[in-house]
């Protein structure tokens, strides 16, 4: 009994070495690739939430946020793209938002990662969300509003999505997170 038992243990051990082994070098050849695709897929959303941006500079990263400042080919600057993440219903919600110059409005927002729940809360990267956010007047002290139906929502506030609000709650928290830190960083 003792002796096939040290057999199991011996085979286990074996097949959890070789398991960690092949992960740990998998990791190590994939690492690069990703890097690049995250750095790719950066770009292109920076784009998008910055219309016409030809140059881009980190101006200031913490633990939940990066600010870019955009520029035109002429270097001269266009507004701001933001990355911010938070707590969604699932997991993790990364995205960017575009601001203009002055940090009066939106110019646009794309979400980066999402875990949450597919034909629900991925609705928040939809357009017709996206449109709302991008509507958004931003006033000083003003904190961005959610709100459950349309006849109550004012130019601050964003509708809920109706089976989502979670999500639709957590976007709100990051996107006012991102107006606040980027007002402390730029004015």
């Amino acid at each position: 009994m003792k002796n096939k038992s040290l057999q199991i243990f011996i085979a286990l051990g074996a097949v959890c070495l070789f398991s960690g082994g092949a992960l740990a070098i998998m990791y190590n050849f994939t690492k690069t690739p990703i890097a690049e695709n995250q750095q790719s897929e950066l770009k292109t959303a920076i784009v998008k939430v910055l219309p016409s941006v030809k140059n881009y500079k980190e101006i200031k990263k913490t633990e939940t946020i990066t600010i870019y400042k955009g520029e035109d080919e002429k270097e001269e600057m266009l507004g701001y793209a933001v990355v911010g993440e938070g707590n969604g219903f699932q997991g993790k919600i990364k995205l960017i938002v575009g601001f203009d110059k002055d940090l009066t409005s939106f110019l646009g927002m794309e979400i980066l990662e999402s875990l949450e729940t597919p034909g629900l809360g991925t609705r928040v990267g939809e357009e017709p969300f996206k449109k709302q956010v991008k509507s958004l007047k931003l006033k000083p002290d003003v904190s961005i509003g959610i709100v459950k139906d349309e006849k109550n929502k004012k130019e601050t506030d964003i509708q809920a999505i109706t089976g989502a609000t979670i999500s639709s709650t957590a976007v709100v928290e990051i996107l006012n997170e991102i107006v606040k830190e980027t007002t402390l960083t730029i004015k």
